[in-house]
């Protein structure tokens, strides 16, 4: 089959445990992609050596290694296979995540279906190893939803793996930062008008360790990304004080809500991302 135009970016950090899982969730693909972009930063373990034997082992996926100068963190890292991306379109996994097989089949099709759309992420799957070939399997047809300028304020509707955009964009992660960064993008794509939207499909399984002690760290370091998030839009002349004002006590209700009652936080996510997509876009 002839690949699909889509570059898939993965930043590697340490990820001697986790990267061959990605990469094979990528080789399985029931569409072949353009080519593979392992961004590694400064990793200190086997990540960039396991990296070069699965290239060994699969010469038939075209994969690229790139490496940062330094670490730097995500955004750098993405940023930079980005910059080096020769598809059409750009794809993002995570090193410690794995892609449903059908993925990018149903992904690009949808994107090259509908050409006004810019930016499109999907639904996940928070699960372990073992349950990959079980959740795996079915056709699946997703519905889409607009994400409106208005909502993306309030929660960031994707995982960063699900997402898929066009390589023209020209906004990039902020490079300073190593939490929410993503959101932020997301935020700033929508607010400069390219339509983005959500699948309902959970096609990427996020399975990294958020358990005990660290999620609440994680959550606590996402609401103050989300507040250095706010002012960073204000500064750029996207949102008003006024809105500040009371996004900054909706990003500490969510971390309450992400702590105490998280399923009343997911609800709240659905609600708000859940406009249909107009037929004719």
């Amino acid at each position: 089959m002839s690949p699909y135009s889509v570059s898939v970016i993965i930043p590697c950090y340490n990820a001697e445990k986790t990267i061959r899982r990605a990469l094979d969730s990528v080789y399985i693909q029931t569409q072949p992609v353009l080519e593979v972009l392992c961004v590694d930063d400064c990793s200190a373990d086997r990540t960039v050596a396991l990296i070069e034997t699965f290239q060994t082992a699969h010469p038939d996926l075209p994969l690229k290694i790139l490496r940062t100068a330094r670490n730097h963190g995500p955004s750098i890292a993405r940023n930079l296979g980005w910059d080096n991306a020769a598809g059409d379109y750009v794809a993002f996994l995570d090193a410690d995540d794995a892609w449903h097989p059908q993925k990018i089949a149903i992904q690009f099709a949808w994107m090259r279906a509908h050409p006004t759309i810019d930016l499109c992420g999907h639904a996940h799957t928070v699960g372990l190893p073992t349950q990959l070939l079980d959740r795996a399997s079915g056709e699946v047809k997703p519905r889409a939803f607009v994400i409106a300028p208005s909502n993306i304020l309030l929660s960031n509707p994707f995982v960063t793996p699900s997402v898929m955009l066009k390589r023209a964009l020209t906004e990039r992660f902020e490079p300073t930062r190593r939490y929410t960064e993503d959101y932020l993008l997301w935020m700033q794509i929508c607010l400069h008008g390219h339509p983005i939207v959500m699948l309902d499909a959970p096609l990427v399984f996020v399975l990294r360790d958020t358990g005990g002690e660290r999620l609440s760290r994680h959550y606590l370091r996402m609401r103050a990304g989300d507040i250095q998030n706010y002012g960073q839009l204000w500064r750029e002349k996207q949102i008003s004080v006024f809105k500040i004002l009371w996004l900054i006590p909706l990003s500490v209700l969510k971390f309450i809500l992400l702590l105490t009652f998280p399923g009343a936080h997911s609800a709240l996510k659905r609600r708000l991302f859940t406009k249909p997509l107009p037929e004719s876009t």
